[in-house]
Parts: structure tokens; sequence; C-alpha cells
């Protein structure tokens, strides 16, 4: 358990950690941007609120349609979330707003359309989980008690397999691998009961939290 057994090398401040995993990025090639507003109806008609990182590039940057601001890029973006509003006062835990650090690589499938706004391979499954354990061991946690838990996620439109890290009990971060997209004739059902088909695009998108 993480209860009074501290998994890091030393207390942080939110500053701190956020400008940890900030850095980190940057010093392997990403580039940090500012984070979206809260409110993500300013750039889509699906959603009210930005609920976790991703969503500061659906549906036009993961769709390939228009660039990313940076590729690959960094981001810590506040969320709000209303799932768990209910709980909020009774646990400990539950909360509606939270700060998501995040990193984001967009690549597009080999032979895709020329007329999308990004082309090739930044980096994929493998590099993505090299970068988590490296910046967890940078913090002082003991990898062999890091457990990758594998569960398929979807989220806004789009789905695909994820690891859940999981450290002494307590989840730090969700790897997704987005490559599906929300198609009523898809071939892919998922968890959801939504039928899903594979994208031209495929996206690491990863949230860390926080707090």
């Amino acid at each position: 358990s993480f209860i009074g057994n501290p998994g890091f090398n030393k207390k942080y401040t939110v500053d701190e950690m956020r400008e940890r995993f900030l850095s980190f990025f940057e010093e392997n090639d990403h580039t940090r941007i500012d984070p979206y507003p809260v409110a993500a109806n300013r750039w889509r008609d699906d959603v009210l609120l930005t609920q976790a990182s991703i969503y500061d590039f659906q549906p036009l940057v993961t769709s390939g349609e228009v660039p990313p601001p940076a590729n690959p890029l960094t981001i810590s973006q506040p969320c709000i979330r209303m799932q768990d509003i209910d709980n909020v006062g009774r646990t400990g835990r539950h909360t509606i707003a939270f700060e998501m650090l995040a990193h984001h690589a967009f690549n597009v499938r080999e032979g895709g359309p020329d007329e999308l706004a990004y082309s090739g391979k930044i980096y994929w499954k493998d590099e993505t989980v090299r970068y988590c354990d490296e910046f967890l061991k940078e913090m002082g946690a003991d990898l062999q008690e890091v457990v990758y838990i594998e569960d398929p996620w979807v989220g806004g439109g789009n789905a695909g397999p994820a690891f859940e890290v999981v450290y002494r009990g307590l989840e730090l971060a969700t790897l997704v691998f987005m490559s599906l997209k929300l198609d009523s004739e898809g071939e892919y059902e998922l968890k959801d009961g939504q039928s899903y088909s594979p994208m031209q695009t495929y996206i690491v998108d990863t949230g860390y939290g926080l707090e």
C-alpha cells in the first residue's frame, strides 16, 4: 500500500511535480504547450467541459484534419468531470476538478491519405511505456512494484487499447493507444456497447494524475 509508504524519493509540491513532469518530457524532445480552457465547447460542439487532455485535440487533430500545435507534445491540463459528483464530500478521494499531466504523439498509418495535416510515425507503445518507467524511476519509484494492467479505453468518440499504471495500490496513470473511431457500422464493439472502426491516425494519449 502507498499509505505511510511514500513511493518517491522526496515530497513534492503540486508546482514541483508539474515542473518535473513537463521538464522530463521537454528533455526527451517534446514541446511544452499551454493548457486549454476547461470549457471545451469553445472549440467542439459535442461536449461542454474538458475532461482530459485529449479533449483539446478531438476531433480535428485526432482525425488528421488539422495539425497538432506540436508533435510530440507535453501539457498539464486542468479538467472537470461530473461523473463522481454524488461522492464528493462522502469520501476523501472523489473530486470533480483535477489536473492531468500528459504527453501525446500523433501518428499516421503507412499509406494514409496525402491530404492529412500531418504524416509519419513519431512513437507508439514501446516508447510510451519506456517513458513511463524512466519518469517513475527518476522520481525514485521501485519499478518492481509498478504494475501495468491492460484495459480497453473509450472516450470522446475514440477508443483503443490501454495500460493502467498502478504503484503500491494507487493508479498513477493511464497510457492509451488511440486507434479506433466511433462508427455505427464499425467491426469492433467495445465495452460501452458502441461500434468502432480503425482510424487513419493512431495517437499516444496519456494521462498522469498530478494530485
